[in-house]
């Protein structure tokens, strides 16, 4: 079955079809926002490699939520990440990165409604016995100008259900002296799927699909202001425009009939999504703590009515120029879509519906820490992270997650 794509992401109704961790890497990834010019046609002056391992357990479903009145474990991940990069000349550099993923658990299937009055309804699970992996591979490539830097990429994932091929170009234009840098990218992705059938019998009023495609188009412009030499700010607006199979081929919905009689179908969501994300970032580094403090904000909307705020705060303290130790906070709220609900009454004149609680309404909060020891040419990295979501769906989300790994520079 196909693995929870987003699934360490607070903002999962984004890709709620294509795998993504940005979010289980930025833990791991922040830098410390030292006082400087940013530098972006500069080419890395020497190779390096980076190990990441992430450990990633989703909370068990309480008893309360479920159908069977019985507490059900959920998913456990464990990704590991290599990613190295190596200048070839003084105005190349190439960098490649592999992930693989592994996954097991239950997660949830669909909602019936309570018999015993609740109004959030009841989580009918899948059975325990999923059991994926993933190998996601990239490639990518940069070249380097007086004052801008082109860069392209290219890359594969595959799954047993599961195929994706992706790839994007862009530049970085620096202007004044290198103190105002403007960003533009595109990328897009063809996915094929092929999902596994079903170990449980499906319901006569459901199928499983055997072979879907869909594909996704995206534009990203933006731009980072040097505004003092203690003080950055970056703000970018990316679209993103998604056709086809985008319905989670594993998701079921229960929906009454014109009698009022409850029926198992499959979800069915629209065949276009287009969104809109706003990125803002602000960084001001305080020479007599010698740390710094990042501000994020991030507005999300799209054409299924969904949309979405958050807000990230972290400190990131150097204790004499080998440790550095980041805490940080992280408040997630979305609405939910315009064709969500945990269960239907009635069938839909449109006939579209999910209820996946990545497109209910909910507000997460999320507490992370990142410790980081640095030597000569070696960083040691140690990050947890605890989430916790809230909202009407009973199917709604806690985990925990812990990454270590180690960057290397020859």
């Amino acid at each position: 079955m196909t693995s929870p794509r987003n699934v360490v992401d607070l903002q999962v109704i984004n890709n709620t079809s294509t795998i993504k961790s940005n979010r289980l890497w930025a833990l791991t990834s922040a830098a410390l926002a030292m006082p400087g010019i940013a530098q972006s046609a500069v080419p890395p002056e020497k190779p390096s490699f980076a190990f990441r391992y992430a450990q990633y357990g989703e909370e068990a479903i309480a008893a309360a939520d479920t159908i069977i009145n019985d507490s059900v474990d959920r998913y456990d991940i464990g990704v590991l990440k290599l990613s190295g990069v190596l200048p070839y000349s003084e105005k190349v550099s190439f960098a490649v990165d592999m992930q693989y993923e592994t996954l097991s658990g239950a997660s949830p299937w669909y909602i019936v409604q309570d018999l015993a009055g609740s109004t959030d309804g009841k989580v009918v699970m899948t059975g325990a016995s999923i059991d994926d992996t993933r190998l996601d591979l990239k490639a990518a490539g940069s070249y380097y100008l007086p004052d801008a830097r082109l860069d392209a990429n290219v890359g594969i994932s595959t799954e047993d259900d599961y195929q994706s091929f992706s790839g994007g170009m862009g530049s970085a234009l620096e202007f004044y002296q290198q103190q105002l840098v403007v960003d533009m990218s595109m990328s897009f992705s063809a996915d094929r799927l092929q999902p596994t059938p079903a170990d449980t019998p499906l319901a006569s009023t459901a199928i499983r699909t055997k072979d879907e495609r869909k594909g996704s188009f995206g534009i990203y412009v933006g731009f980072t202001q040097v505004l003092n030499r203690l003080m950055t700010f970056q703000s970018g607006v990316n679209m993103l425009f998604k056709t086809g199979y985008l319905s989670d081929p594993y998701k079921l919905v229960q929906v009454a009939d014109a009698n009022g009689v409850p029926q198992i179908l499959n979800e069915n969501r629209p065949a276009d999504r287009s969104s809109v994300v706003w990125v803002n970032r602000a960084r001001a580094y305080f020479e007599r703590y010698s740390g710094a403090l990042h501000l994020d904000y991030r507005y999300y909307t799209d054409n299924w009515e969904v949309g979405s705020h958050t807000f990230d705060v972290s400190w990131h303290q150097e204790f004499k120029q080998t440790w550095t130790i980041t805490p940080g906070v992280r408040w997630y709220q979305q609405s939910e879509s315009s064709f969500y609900a945990p269960y239907y009454s009635a069938p839909r004149s449109d006939g579209f519906y999910s209820s996946d609680y990545r497109l209910s309404e909910f507000t997460a909060m999320s507490y992370y820490l990142d410790l980081r020891k640095k030597w000569d040419e070696l960083d040691l990295v140690f990050a947890v992270e605890n989430y916790a979501s809230s909202g009407d769906n009973p199917a709604l989300t806690n985990f925990a997650l812990m990454t270590v790994g180690f960057d290397y520079r020859f």
